[in-house]
């Protein structure tokens, strides 16, 4: 089957210039151009799209993305696998935000060893799929929340004094054994 660059654009939800902009960059090529020049894409290239939209949403880099996909020990099951387990890890993230913005509310302390719990959860997911960090690294870490705004418009977003508070559970982490 074959699809013009709308009808792609339509079914992936995406728009028409970032289907241009993959195909510039040579993430995702058509397959053939129409005898008017229009780009025509197939099942093939929906798929690779497909795979493409999976790690976007996982915040990769779209020219990580060209390598991973171009790579000819790509495997699709894998893959899919390693999205699974991403996205399951990034639920953990979120819920373990929304365990502490409870625990806020209920007016528990950050300091509490419910809250440091939890903290050392996020501490562990940062530990499993980006670099080694102690304690320590992440209590530096919990202070940069606070310290940088970006971060504390991240965190304050979901809950106003979400960032101090997150901060206090990492501080009492690193002092548990």
């Amino acid at each position: 089957m074959q699809y013009t660059i709308g009808e792609l654009a339509r079914l992936a939800r995406v728009s028409v210039r970032t289907l241009h902009h993959y195909d510039e960059i040579g993430l995702v090529v058509p397959a053939a151009r129409s005898g008017s020049g229009y780009r025509l894409y197939t099942t093939k290239e929906l798929e690779r799209l497909q795979q493409v939209l999976f790690f976007r949403a996982l915040d990769f880099e779209l020219e990580d993305i060209r390598r991973l996909l171009d790579d000819p020990a790509f495997d699709a099951r894998v893959a899919l696998e390693t999205q699974r387990t991403w996205l399951r890890e990034r639920a953990e993230h979120a819920l373990s935000l929304v365990r502490l913005a409870d625990l806020m509310d209920a007016g528990v302390s950050g300091s509490d060893p419910r809250a440091a719990a939890i903290a050392e959860g996020m501490r562990l997911h940062i530990d499993r799929w980006f670099y080694p960090c102690s304690r320590e690294h992440h209590a530096r870490l919990g202070d940069m929340y606070v310290d940088d705004a970006r971060f504390s418009a991240t965190y304050d977003r979901i809950r106003p004094g979400l960032a101090a508070y997150v901060r206090d559970a990492i501080r009492a982490n690193r002092g548990a054994t």
